[in-house]
C-alpha cells in the first residue's frame, strides 16, 4: 500500500519536473485555487479571499493548510500547490487503503484504494480526491460494517467527518440522503438498534460541531441573503454532456467494471453484506441527480450535477472489485491453492489488474497526463 501511494504522488509529481505550477496552472479552478492559497498565507482567518466581510463559500481547510506551510516556510503559496497534490493524492491512496482494511481483507483493501483513481482524474482537485477515496469506506465503515466487525469509534468517526466538511464537503452532501437510506436500514437489523441509533447520532452531533467554525457563518450569511453558491449558476457542455453516461470513460475495461459492480450489487443484495448499503448510497445519488436535473430545466441553477458521475463511477467500480472479490472467494482462492502459488499473491494480482485496469484508459486521463508548462 506504501509503495502503490508513493508510485501515485511520485507520477504526479515527475509531470510537474520543468514548471513551477501545479495541475492548472492559473486558469479554471486551479487560479481560483492559488488565490485562495494566496490568502490564506497571509491570514488563519477564514472568509472570502474575494471579500474579507463574507465567510468563505469554498471549503477552506485544504488551501488554509497549504498557505499557512507557505507561510511557516517563506515560499509563495501558488509555487506549493504542486507538491500539495501530489502529497494528497498519495495519502488519499493510502488513507482509503487504511478504512477498507476495517472492512476487508488487506489484498482487497489494496485494490479498493486505487478505485478513486477511476472516479475522479484530475491531480488539480487533490482535496477532492482525498475526500472521495474516503467516503465509501467511511460510510460503511461507521454505519454498515459487516457482521462480526464494530462500527468505526463515533469519537473517531465525527472527527473524520468532521474534517472532511471544511476540506470538501460535496459528495458527502450529494450522498447525505443515501446515507439517510442505510442509516435506516442499519438501525433495523442491528442487534441493538438502540445503541446504533447513540452512535450515529453521536458522529453526527461530532461533526456537525467540529465543522461549525466553517457551516456556521456559511449559513448565516445565507439566511441573511448576503451571499450565493457561485457553482450554482455554472453552465457548460461539460456539465450537459457528462449527466447521463453515468459510467462515462473511455475504456472497455472500466466499463465492464462498473457493469459487474451493478450486477453484484443486485445479484449479491442478499448475500453480501456490503451490497446493501452501496447499493442505497446508488439509489439516493441517482434521486439527488433526478431533483437536481429537474431543478435545472426549471430554473437554470446547477447546483453539484457536475459531481454525480464522479461519485458514481467510484462507487460502482468499488462495487466491482468487491463482486470480483466474492467471485474470488468462491473459485479464485481454490485455483490459486491448486498451482501451489501463496495466498499472499492474491494481492499482488489485485493491484497489478487493477493498475492495468486504469492504464487501459485512453485518452489524456490521469496519471500519465503530464501538466501544461507555462
Amino acid at each position: 500500500a506504501g509503495m502503490f501511494s508513493a508510485w501515485c504522488g511520485i507520477t504526479i509529481a515527475a509531470n510537474l519536473v520543468g514548471t513551477p505550477y501545479g495541475y492548472g496552472s492559473m486558469g479554471g479552478d486551479a487560479g481560483r485555487m492559488a488565490a485562495l492559497v494566496t490568502h490564506f498565507s497571509t491570514s488563519w482567518v477564514p472568509t472570502d479571499a474575494a471579500d474579507p466581510a463574507l465567510p468563505p463559500e469554498y471549503p477552506p481547510l485544504y488551501p488554509m493548510l497549504v498557505g499557512r506551510v507557505a507561510a511557516v516556510t517563506g515560499h509563495q503559496a501558488w509555487s506549493l500547490l504542486g507538491t500539495a497534490q501530489a502529497l494528497v493524492i498519495s495519502a488519499s491512496i493510502l488513507a482509503a487503503f487504511l478504512l477498507w482494511c476495517r472492512l476487508v481483507p488487506t489484498p482487497v483493501a489494496l485494490a479498493l484504494s486505487g478505485t478513486v483513481l477511476i472516479g475522479l482524474n484530475e491531480p488539480s482537485k487533490a482535496n477532492e480526491v482525498f475526500a472521495l477515496a474516503v467516503f465509501l469506506p467511511l460510510v460503511l465503515a461507521t454505519f454498515a460494517p459487516p457482521k462480526g466487525v464494530r462500527a468505526l469509534n463515533p469519537l473517531l468517526a465525527g472527527l473524520l467527518f468532521g474534517l472532511m466538511v471544511p476540506f470538501y464537503p460535496n459528495f458527502l452532501i450529494l450522498g447525505m440522503l443515501g446515507i439517510g437510506m442505510v442509516m435506516i436500514v442499519g438501525c433495523r437489523v442491528a442487534e441493538a438498534p438502540r445503541a446504533y441509533v447513540v452512535n450515529a447520532a453521536l458522529t453526527v452531533g461530532i461533526a456537525a460541531v467540529l465543522s461549525s467554525w466553517y457551516l456556521g457563518p456559511l449559513l448565516v450569511a445565507y439566511s441573511r441573503g448576503k451571499t450565493q453558491v457561485v457553482a450554482d449558476l455554472f453552465k457548460s457542455g461539460v456539465l450537459a454532456g457528462g449527466q447521463f453516461p453515468l459510467f462515462g470513460n473511455n475504456s472497455s475495461l472500466l466499463f465492464a467494471l462498473q457493469v459487474i459492480g451493478v450486477v453484484g450489487i443486485i445479484a449479491l443484495w442478499q448475500r453480501a453484506w456490503w451490497a446493501p448499503p452501496v447499493g442505497l448510497l446508488l439509489v439516493g445519488v441517482v434521486m439527488v441527480k433526478a431533483m437536481m436535473l429537474l431543478r435545472f430545466v426549471l430554473t437554470s441553477h446547477s447546483f453539484m450535477l457536475l459531481y454525480v458521475p464522479y461519485l458514481f463511477r467510484f462507487a460502482v467500480a468499488a462495487a466491482g472489485v468487491l463482486t470480483l472479490w466474492e467471485v474470488w472467494r468462491l473459485r479464485g482462492a481454490t485455483l490459486l491453492e491448486g498451482f501451489g502459488a501463496p495466498r499472499r499473491l492474491s494481492g499482488i494480482v489485485a493491484v497489478v489488474a487493477l493498475i492495468g485496469v486504469i492504464a487501459h484508459t485512453r485518452g489524456p486521463v490521469w496519471p500519465t497526463a503530464p501538466a501544461r508548462p507555462v
